[in-house]
């Protein structure tokens, strides 16, 4: 159990301790009495020693830093704009942006190319608040992230790959296995767009965390089982393998680059925005290196 978590509980048990021996004392339990002159130097006791017990606690938590972790669309939906990413930074006020893009996208002043603003909402949102506030913004993507694609010609692959299970899918070429996973795939792709076609509160829900992470394992792993099983696909094994691996790896790095921004800068409240179906994979990462690190994971709906 994390540090925090541990004080915070101790904390509750002794407070618990604490008012159980006060309402006997001051017969809490039967029916309300007036204060009397005499009872005020204990209460100031009681409050005292309740303070004692529970500013640890509160200093504690004051001293990490808090992570909030968005996940966003990177274009305009009816439920996502420009502005309501805006809102969220508003709400939040964070002391740093993070934001998906490698450093290429950036100057040397750590701002972003302004022929390069218009590439994602985010982008856009940044230049009209972030910007506007003062606020510092960093990348955390994995270095060189578009000349990886380019170099394993990631998206053509990609749509050879979808007209290959088509014509597969066409000629019952897939065993029943391979339809199976196709068919989760398939399911898990719509409700990932049914999920980014929602508002912000939605595909950053815990059940979309869930979904996103079930729609990552069959497309990489259950992918690569497919094209295993399907001789007219086998060509596609070596890129499925490629695009598995280079998902965690470059999650991995994000995940890495997010924790040494924290380290080297030491904001207080950090924003961290990401296309939505990495956020199951960040938050998850992230709880795990808790133990060790001086900051707290948070919802932006709560501030």
């Amino acid at each position: 159990m994390p540090r925090v978590s541990r004080t915070c509980e101790s904390v509750r048990c002794d407070r618990e301790d604490s008012l159980s021996v006060i309402s006997k004392d001051l017969n809490m339990n039967a029916s309300p009495r007036a204060l009397k002159p005499n009872d005020i130097p204990y209460i100031i006791v009681v409050i005292g020693f309740l303070l004692f017990v529970v500013s640890p606690a509160l200093a504690a938590d004051n001293d990490t830093t808090a992570l909030v972790v968005v996940g966003t669309v990177h274009r305009e939906t009816g439920n996502f704009r420009i502005q309501t990413l805006c809102s969220i930074i508003d709400r939040v006020r964070p002391d740093l942006i993070l934001v998906e893009l490698d450093s290429s996208f950036f100057t040397p002043s750590m701002t972003i190319k302004p022929e390069l603003v218009d590439a994602s909402l985010e982008n856009r949102a940044i230049r009209d608040c972030a910007q506007a506030h003062t606020i510092p913004i960093r990348p955390y993507d994995i270095e060189g992230r578009n000349k990886i694609y380019e170099q394993h010609n990631y998206f053509h692959l990609q749509n050879d790959l979808s007209r290959a299970l088509d014509r597969a899918l066409q000629d019952s070429l897939l065993g029943e296995n391979a339809r199976i996973l196709m068919d989760a795939i398939i399911r898990f792709d719509d409700i990932g767009h049914s999920f980014g076609s929602e508002r912000p509160e939605i595909f950053n829900s815990a059940a979309c965390d869930i979904a996103m992470e079930s729609k990552q394992y069959y497309a990489g792993d259950g992918m690569m089982q497919i094209v295993a099983s399907v001789p007219s696909l086998k060509q596609f094994a070596e890129f499925c393998k490629f695009r598995r691996n280079f998902w965690i790896a470059r999650n991995d790095e994000m995940v890495r680059k997010i924790v040494n921004w924290m380290d080297l800068l030491h904001p207080k409240t950090v924003l961290v925005l990401c296309g939505y179906e990495h956020r199951y994979y960040l938050r998850s990462a992230l709880e795990k290196l808790r133990a060790g690190k001086a900051f707290r994971l948070k919802e932006y709906w709560t501030y």
